[in-house]
């Protein structure tokens, strides 16, 4: 890859927290007027914005940001066990909370063993254990959604393309510690693909925080 396409692509990344940031902004501006869970969406993307900048510092004063590799995919774990078993699963036993509790488990010991330190030795199971539990969370919404009468259009789209997301996530990360350490430049295709998949979920999740704040009535406190 020459240096001008390597600079192309560095500079594209910056369009991740220009974007999150523009859906915090929305969200804050139409706060009152969102239900429970784009709240919850709304607060997913400010996660997902502090997590982006502390990487980016990180990487430029310890030139090692590979902690928020596990870290992320702890919160977001745990961020979507809460929005699918508050939200989507109520219906669901709760004996089912042991598969994404064992992931997040499994997360934190990852994290705890510190191999994020040592690029060489850097396996993110993580970032696997991550999107098949999530997978698995709409699998199950999907099958609830199927026994509702009348069918909830709206969650069935939220929820397909939660499931489209982490299904390719779940792709481009599982050679993370091949295209971690390979010299060669195919990894850098491969970063770009998955930057752009997940500005789309961003981009999707945005619209959907817009739209549910633009139908419902703004609620003015006193009014």
């Amino acid at each position: 890859m020459n240096g001008g396409a390597k600079f192309f692509i560095e500079l594209f990344t910056y369009c991740m927290p220009l974007l999150l940031i523009a859906g915090v902004i929305i969200g804050l501006f139409r706060f009152l007027a969102l239900n429970a869970v784009h709240r919850l969406l709304l607060g997913y993307l400010a996660m997902a914005l502090i997590i982006d900048v502390l990487s980016r510092i990180f990487g430029i004063v310890m030139h090692n940001n590979l902690l928020f590799i596990p870290l992320f995919g702890f919160l977001e774990l745990a961020f979507f066990t809460w929005l699918y078993f508050r939200y989507f699963l109520p219906s669901q036993s709760r004996f089912l909370l042991i598969v994404p509790v064992i992931g997040l488990g499994f997360i934190a010991w990852e994290f705890y063993q510190g191999e994020w330190m040592d690029p060489l030795h850097f396996n993110a199971y993580s970032r696997v254990v991550d999107p098949v539990t999530v997978v698995f969370l709409c699998m199950l919404h999907f099958r609830e959604i199927g026994n509702a009468v009348p069918l909830a259009v709206e969650r069935m789209r939220m929820n397909s393309a939660i499931l489209l997301f982490f299904s390719l996530n779940l792709v481009f990360f599982l050679p993370v510690n091949f295209l971690i350490n390979v010299p060669s430049q195919l990894k850098f295709y491969f970063w770009l693909a998955n930057l752009i998949l997940t500005m789309a979920f961003y981009t999707f999740l945005i619209f959907e925080i817009w739209k549910n704040g633009k139908t419902r009535p703004s609620l003015v406190p006193g009014s």
